[in-house]
């Protein structure tokens, strides 16, 4: 958003409080992450420029809009809101308790910051349908910018030279599973001749997830350097379908596996785990995910010669291959 703003000639000012920064450990709770955000919030509420037309909260912004309001003096607040963090941290990555209390601050959370914002910016129409009737915001108080779209689109005086429309088919909830798959390409039935429609379909992997293939490229890569040898124990932190990949593979190639994770992982993730054979050590959850990660490093560290440790996936620092079988099928 920021940048088609700047492509479209708009000054853009960028005001940025620090507070994970240059941590080892991020995203960790505790009485010295609530006092650097607390005064973080202190400096976001300073008065802005007086030559600023709007102020523009992005995201995961929801605890910075009353800031926002505060330091805007009466000029627009604008909320690049993206996500819901109670849908994402709740509903999809099950990090809290649904009906917690934890849980229905981040509710309220989310229904305040929305309804604080004069114009509130989401990434696509079904998303703007849901955030608006998550804080019951008329549709007209939230504006879509869609996620991804070409910088050089964004010129002053661009016009595109006919009437078209742009299907966004994406993998965040509500855009995602094969219904949506399947829907685009009824309605790519009208494009001519030569144009192709490709689909991945993760749910198609034997573990069911697209961490399948980044879990086995890890393995087969440890095999290949000697990393892995047979007398050794796989060992890495996960919080469910990383873990299952890992156990999956290693059952099927004879590896003992090892997994630390959050006590609240969900039980039919843990109850997988150990059917493929995978040992649990279960850490704090209110600790976060941080605390699997160091009892996985420090085991790792311990026992060098027993283990073979693999980064969590999103950190891994090799940018594995990833194979994708390509079948190329005639229109009908």
């Amino acid at each position: 958003m920021i940048s088609a703003l700047r492509g479209a000639g708009v000054e853009v000012v960028e005001r940025h409080v620090p507070v994970w920064e240059g941590r080892r450990e991020r995203w960790t709770a505790g009485a010295g992450t609530a006092a650097r955000i607390a005064l973080a919030e202190v400096r976001l509420a300073r008065r802005v420029p007086g030559d600023v037309d709007a102020l523009v909260v992005g995201y995961p912004g929801q605890p910075d809009l009353a800031a926002a309001r505060r330091a805007a003096r009466g000029r627009p607040v604008v909320f690049n809101a993206l996500v819901s963090l109670h849908e994402t941290l709740v509903d999809d990555r099950r990090r809290l308790r649904s009906g917690s209390i934890a849980a229905r601050a981040l509710l309220a959370l989310d229904r305040a910051a929305l309804r604080t914002a004069d114009l509130v910016v989401a990434d696509t129409e079904a998303n703007a349908e849901f955030l608006a009737a998550l804080a019951g915001l008329p549709r007209s108080r939230v504006a879509v910018c869609l996620v991804g779209a070409e910088e050089r689109l964004f010129r002053p005086g661009w016009r595109h030279v006919e009437p078209w429309t742009c299907l966004f088919v994406g993998k965040l909830i509500p855009l995602h599973g094969v219904n949506v798959v399947l829907e685009a390409a009824r309605l790519a039935s009208e494009l001519p001749r030569g144009v192709e429609l490709y689909a991945k379909a993760e749910h198609l992997n034997p573990g069911g997830s697209v961490k399948d293939r980044p879990a086995l490229s890890m393995i087969l890569e440890g095999e290949r350097t000697g990393a892995l040898t047979p007398e050794k124990i796989v060992l890495d932190a996960t919080s469910g379908n990383t873990g299952i990949a890992y156990a999956m593979i290693g059952a099927a190639r004879g590896y003992r596996v090892r997994l630390c994770l959050p006590g609240n992982a969900s039980p039919e993730r843990k109850r997988m785990l150990r059917i493929y054979g995978a040992e649990l050590i279960e850490t704090d959850p209110r600790e976060g995910f941080d605390a699997p990660q160091r009892l996985a490093q420090r085991l790792a560290a311990e026992l060098p010669q027993r283990v073979s440790r693999f980064r969590f996936a999103f950190e891994n620092e090799r940018d594995h291959e990833i194979k994708t079988e390509r079948r190329n099928q005639p229109r009908r």
